[in-house]
């Protein structure tokens, strides 16, 4: 076996367990942590109190007085009804050929983070992290509306960052590091084979299957300042840069109840077995946030968060075949996040946190897609800490996330159409995360 399928090999069995569903806006994941899951990542760049702020932003691992170990899981439960109000394919009306109007395409999955963090010297302090920064998961049953969008969509990035701070003086300290971020995503649906062959016709037991996996390396950059304005308030500022990626891959057909004279047919226009391509990017953000202690037992925290997602305006597929490529097109915007928190201190061991947030989406009913069904958010969490030890820290969090509804048209140019709707959108987050210094 080769380097390279040992090191893709590795990467698949380390986050075996992540279905890499990111609960920020579209499919970005702020829950690179749990301990501020409990006030909504309300002050992410600026609280850096354990290892994890090596993501939130490095330079707060100047405040890490001992090296320090954190590892969390935040386990996502997210539900959403699908109804489809209307559905085409090659321009006849499917929702008359027993396909289920509707559908539940979310589910229940995890997202695992390990932090490191060690002062090297009196200034110089390093971390590094496995995160997974980014990703989707989404499943249609292959006799829904749907099916000739989607029926599987997941996409996974796997991050590991080293990172390096400096505390210039006393107030100041500025952090950074480099991204070595990896994507595979798998894009599943059917195809209408009848139709295809045959004008105005349209069997599902003959709709052929389209899995379309692809993956690469990318590697970005990320920056962080932080400044302790007053004894009591401190700013923090991270900057985290796009990863740009050529994802190649396969494409493969399956085929159901056709004649071997209808599959060459098919395979004749380009339905067959391929090699594919496509170019895509994840999106630049930064996140400016405020701490102010009023006293040692209460702490208040405010982030404002802005992701550069109008880089993202469609995935197109190409396919080494004589097949045309497909656009997934999406016109994501640019969004903005605004968080507010605080925490209270009851003694050493007990530690009490509270957060709200309003997380803009990158889409609208105009240009919503079912792989990618997102929508406004607004949080409201809850955690807590327990230190059973001066070395150890428990921290666990929940969040309530509530979507707003949303509408989905979309259509093909070969006359494939759907319409419809989602309610009933919310998720729960858990999270749990260990905390070990080392002294």
């Amino acid at each position: 076996m080769n380097n390279k399928k040992i090191l893709h090999l590795s990467v698949i069995l380390s986050f075996t367990l992540s279905s890499s569903a990111a609960f920020a806006s579209a499919f970005q994941s702020f829950e690179q942590n749990a301990s501020d899951l409990g006030d909504a990542y309300s002050g992410i760049a600026a609280i850096a109190d354990d290892a994890s702020t090596e993501f939130a932003n490095p330079a707060g691992l100047t405040r890490i007085k001992h090296p320090e170990v954190a590892a969390s899981t935040v386990l996502v439960d997210a539900s959403s009804d699908f109804t489809a109000t209307g559905a085409t394919s090659q321009g006849n009306n499917i929702l008359n050929t027993a396909a289920s109007k509707k559908d539940e395409p979310l589910g229940l999955n995890p997202l695992p983070a390990f932090h490191y963090a060690t002062p090297l010297t009196d200034r110089v302090f390093f971390g590094l992290g496995v995160t997974v920064p980014f990703g989707l998961s989404g499943n249609y049953d292959k006799n829904n509306a749907a099916r000739y969008f989607a029926t599987r969509s997941k996409l996974m990035t796997l991050n590991i960052g080293p990172s390096l701070a400096w505390k210039i003086i006393e107030p100041l300290s500025i952090g950074a590091g480099f991204d070595v971020q990896y994507l595979r995503a798998d894009l599943d649906q059917q195809v209408d084979a009848a139709g295809i062959l045959q004008p105005n016709a349209t069997n599902r037991d003959q709709d052929a299957t389209i899995k379309n996996t692809a993956d690469d390396w990318g590697v970005g950059y990320h920056l962080g300042l932080l400044y302790q304005m007053t004894q009591e308030t401190r700013m923090g500022f991270l900057f985290r840069s796009p990863v740009h990626y050529h994802l190649e891959g396969k494409s493969k057909v399956t085929y159901y109840n056709l004649s071997p004279g209808d599959q060459d047919n098919l395979e004749s226009k380009g339905l067959r077995n391929s090699d594919i391509d496509a170019n895509m990017a994840m999106p630049a953000y930064a996140v400016l946030s405020l701490v102010h202690d009023f006293n040692r037992e209460w702490t208040t925290m405010s982030s404002v968060s802005y992701t550069h997602w109008s880089r993202f305006q469609d995935l197109t597929l190409r396919f080494h075949s004589n097949a045309p490529p497909v656009t997934i097109k999406e016109n994501f915007h640019n969004t903005l996040r605004y968080a507010l928190g605080a925490n209270y201190r009851l003694n050493d061991r007990w530690l009490f946190r509270l957060g709200t947030a309003y997380d803009n989406s990158p889409t609208n009913n105009h240009w919503r897609t079912v792989r990618l069904p997102d929508a406004d958010r607004i949080w409201w969490s809850l955690g807590l800490q327990y230190k059973p030890m001066k070395q150890l820290a428990v921290d666990v969090g929940y969040s309530y996330i509530y979507i707003k509804n949303g509408n989905v048209y979309q259509s093909e140019p070969n006359s494939t159409t759907l319409s419809g709707y989602y309610d009933n959108n919310y998720a729960n987050l858990f999270g749990l995360q260990l905390s070990w210094m080392f002294i």
